[in-house]
């Protein structure tokens, strides 16, 4: 349920990015297509596995992950060409949060390559409520949750401080950019350390 959730969020964002980005048609089409398909892996992978009681398989996963990845670092380098549709402080919001998605992304491949995104303990031990975030262990899943949502935080945020003033708020975006990086590393450290969230 948590990742039919989350897909679906990035999904939205994702449709909302090339709706209202300027870029050339084709680009908007194929970057559109390899996110549907390889999210619709992804998903398929995971209910799978959960529909036979097992741990999600990383490695077949980590094709989907793949293509994802290349088609928003595709939309990341479009980003930075002309956007005068959007009021700059949402163009940066969008271009920032682009970036931390892939880190998060490229720190995804840590858990594929790690079989599992508990440190110190094994998978599906004791975890905060809904989350299953481990209570005993590190977990990896904290820093990609965080840079992960960057791509919904950032441009969010920039549409809200730049409703009075269209040419305002672009600094308050780039200092969310760097408080949530700092976050995404310090999680990342913490888990690799073995330390939980919250015990």
């Amino acid at each position: 349920m948590k990742f039919e959730l989350s897909i679906l969020i990035f999904n939205l964002t994702i449709g909302w990015l090339l709706q209202r980005m300027v870029m050339p048609v084709l680009s908007a089409r194929v970057i559109g297509w390899v996110v549907a398909v390889a999210m619709f892996v992804e998903i398929s992978a995971i209910v799978m596995q959960a529909a036979r009681g097992v741990p999600s398989h990383y490695n077949f996963m980590a094709v989907a992950i793949v293509l994802n990845t290349v088609a928003l670092g595709w939309l990341c380098v479009i980003s930075f060409g002309p956007q005068s549709q959007l009021p700059p402080a949402v163009v940066w919001g969008i271009r920032l949060g682009l970036i931390l998605f892939l880190f998060s992304s490229f720190q995804g491949f840590q858990i594929v390559g790690h079989k599992g995104h508990t440190v110190g303990a094994s998978d599906g031990g004791p975890g905060l409520p809904f989350l299953r975030w481990s209570t005993v262990a590190g977990d990896l899943r904290i820093a990609h949750f965080i840079g992960i949502h960057g791509i919904q935080m950032l441009p969010l945020l920039g549409f809200f401080v730049s409703r009075t003033d269209r040419q305002a708020g672009s600094g308050v975006v780039a200092s969310a950019f760097a408080a949530i990086a700092a976050l995404f590393f310090w999680a990342l450290a913490q888990a690799w350390a073995g330390r939980p969230l919250l015990r």
